[in-house]
């Protein structure tokens, strides 16, 4: 057992693919839903006796509030690990760390696990869908003043030139280009695994276009996340309104612009990173996450859980199998968006660093 601090953590999940190790919380379902590390998988201390010979043949990072009661985990799980793996403990607990936070639970009820396999990767094409029109709504809605650019190509004084051109050269809209032809890319590779499973599927352009993609990652809606940014940002014509009178306060009016969308986008990928890992642990679930999300059956009769013994984390069937891979490589890749996006923030904060920012799990929960 090793001691792990909540900057070499970060590293560590920076550089390893989300399916090579696992990050569990052993604090109370209570302090997790109030705040909890992004991606961690929720598994009490007073349930842990009874899980930790069913725990997955991977890294592991145990955490709790201070340390005391994922190190009494984390010795528990080394004394188990036969197959020689890495155990932290995060020193300090969750006090220690000054990353990004969820709070509350995951939405697990948007996706209908007792739906086929298929149907539930078309389910996670649908959101990704939904997180591509956000970011094209968003880019759009930035370049949509005809008057607003017009003044920024001419300005109207010598004065106003180098506020005009930090405008037009804040970077914004190459960051959410970038992202918003990632969602795409996420689809593209939910279409891979959903051609693994049926080879016979459709042409990948015929399935997307007719998705609404009215949800997005993560379980808001469009229209939720949408209006959202609206009341936090305003619309850029009022920007334009007061740009020849207060060309300093359009700058700071601007930037402001520029993070509440770039922090919402980072909302909206950190749940999604969340919601996926989850899902692709489904299986390690405590008393709470049954109460919550009922353990289900697949449509080949299969139990979507089982033994961990054998490194599988979501049993043993083909479909398991195929889904844990899926919501892996999708949490992998949101967690690709979530440096761009956080990269982003920390620039147009003059590369101040981003210490603490805490995201609600979703808009759905009751």
């Amino acid at each position: 057992m090793k001691k792990i601090s909540a900057d070499t953590l970060r590293k560590y999940r920076e550089k390893e693919h989300e399916k090579s190790y696992l990050l569990i919380d052993v604090r109370q379902p209570s302090e997790y839903e109030e705040s909890h590390i992004p991606g961690s998988i929720l598994l009490p201390l007073s349930e842990f006796e009874e899980k930790v010979e069913e725990l997955p043949e991977k890294n592991i990072i145990f955490y709790c509030r201070s340390g005391a009661r994922s190190r009494a985990a984390a010795l528990t799980a080394d004394f188990f690990n036969k197959a020689g793996k890495d155990i932290y403990d995060l020193e300090g607990g969750i006090m220690a760390w000054n990353g990004i936070t969820i709070q509350g639970m995951h939405s697990l009820k948007i996706f209908d696990l007792k739906k086929e396999l298929k149907d539930i990767l078309l389910d996670a094409m649908n959101f990704e869908k939904g997180a591509f029109r956000f970011y094209d709504h968003m880019l759009r809605h930035y370049n949509s003043n005809d008057e607003f650019n017009q003044i920024m190509k001419q300005g109207r004084d010598d004065g106003l030139n180098e506020v005009t051109k930090q405008i037009k050269d804040d970077g914004l809209n190459e960051v959410l280009k970038q992202v918003r032809d990632g969602e795409l890319g996420h689809a593209k590779l939910i279409y891979s695994h959903l051609k693994k499973i049926n080879p016979d599927i459709p042409l990948f352009d015929e399935i997307y276009e007719n998705l609404e993609g009215d949800i997005l990652e993560g379980g808001a809606s469009l229209d939720e996340m949408v209006q959202l940014i609206e009341k936090r940002s305003g619309h850029i014509e009022a920007q334009s309104r007061q740009i020849e009178k207060h060309s300093r306060h359009l700058e700071k009016q601007n930037q402001n612009q520029i993070i509440d969308i770039l922090e919402i986008a980072i909302s909206m990928e950190y749940r999604a990173f969340d919601l996926y890992r989850v899902i692709s642990e489904h299986t390690l679930e405590t008393s709470f996450y049954a109460q919550a999300a009922p353990t289900e059956r697949l449509s080949d009769g299969s139990p979507l859980g089982g033994s961990l013994s054998d490194g599988n984390p979501l049993g043993g069937s083909s479909s398991e199998e195929s889904l844990k891979d899926a919501f892996h490589s999708l949490a992998q890749a949101e967690k690709a968006h979530m440096n761009i996006l956080v990269k982003a923030l920390d620039e147009q904060l003059v590369l101040k660093p981003l210490n603490s920012f805490s995201v609600i799990a979703s808009h759905q929960e009751s």
